[in-house]
């Protein structure tokens, strides 16, 4: 073999590894429309179940709701990366006595689309937390892990993950995934929920390691994300996901109120400073 052929091997070579790295992360927007999304050129959407308004309700998706999905999928050639159930924002997940039937209804649902997890929120009422402090709700914690743990059952027969967005910190996120012991019940890491903790994301997602994160959401505290005061340092952030490991889902979050800007300029704008970013490079 040539010096000039083995060098253009080499190239060819790190030429073909660095566009597979850059493809290894799909990116999502949660909430908002499949159009858009696309529009933006992402690669899905994290859907929120918001049809359920109370805790007498038992569905979170009817038959036309799911057949209207994939509809919708098909024609964009879409995904739906995650589902929300922001239901638990207003009453807690082991006190509702319809929490399995409507579980199970979403988990179905998350499976028939293709969904990986099911994103459920404990912040305002439902937060881990007793307030003001960093010490657990400790009356919580016994009967929220029975529930999580029959729900993850079923979830586990339908290849679907759990995953916890919270507020609470890393360490504790380790405690809670090991009184819970399912292996299909992970973190939903968001990047500016963890600088509440007083961790940066770096930090915290070093502490956690790929394996306790089921997804990632990258939120900040301002619209256009290259603009913002936290996360400190989103190249730490963006380095120590690549270097975790983690090739999952990239789910973008908007952390403030827009003001300024439209829906489709904030995802577009972000969603070029996230690929002009280590993420994909």
């Amino acid at each position: 073999m040539t010096k000039k052929i083995h060098i253009f091997l080499i190239a060819a070579a790190v030429s073909i590894s660095s566009a597979f790295a850059a493809q290894n992360f799909k990116f999502g927007n949660f909430g908002g429309s499949f159009e858009s999304a696309k529009k933006a050129g992402y690669d899905g959407v994290q859907l929120d179940n918001w049809q359920r308004k109370g805790e007498n309700s038992k569905i979170g998706y009817t038959r036309k709701d799911i057949d209207d999905i994939k509809k919708k999928m098909k024609e964009l050639g879409m995904q739906v990366c995650s589902i929300c159930v922001p239901c638990y924002h207003q009453f807690l997940f082991e006190e509702d006595k319809n929490c399995v039937e409507y579980m199970k209804n979403v988990i179905d649902a998350a499976a028939e689309l293709g969904a990986e997890n099911i994103l459920i929120p404990f912040f305002g009422k439902s937060s881990l937390y007793e307030k003001g402090t960093k010490n657990f709700r400790k009356e919580r914690l016994e009967p929220l892990v029975k529930r999580i743990k029959e729900v993850a059952q079923y979830a586990a027969k339908k290849n679907i993950v759990l995953a916890l967005e919270n507020t609470i910190t890393a360490e504790d996120n380790i405690k809670l995934l090991d009184m819970i012991g399912e292996p299909n019940v992970k973190v939903y890491f968001d990047t500016l929920n963890i600088v509440w903790t007083g961790d940066q994301p770096d930090v915290a997602i070093k502490k956690l390691g790929k394996d306790r994160i089921a997804q990632i959401h990258i939120k900040a505290n301002a619209e256009f994300f290259d603009e913002a005061k936290q996360p400190e340092d989103f190249d730490k952030c963006f380095k120590a996901i690549v270097d975790s490991g983690y090739r999952g889902w990239l789910v973008l979050e908007q952390g403030v109120k827009r003001k300024v800007h439209t829906q489709d300029e904030v995802i577009s704008h972000n969603l070029k400073f996230f690929k002009n970013s280590a993420l994909c490079k």
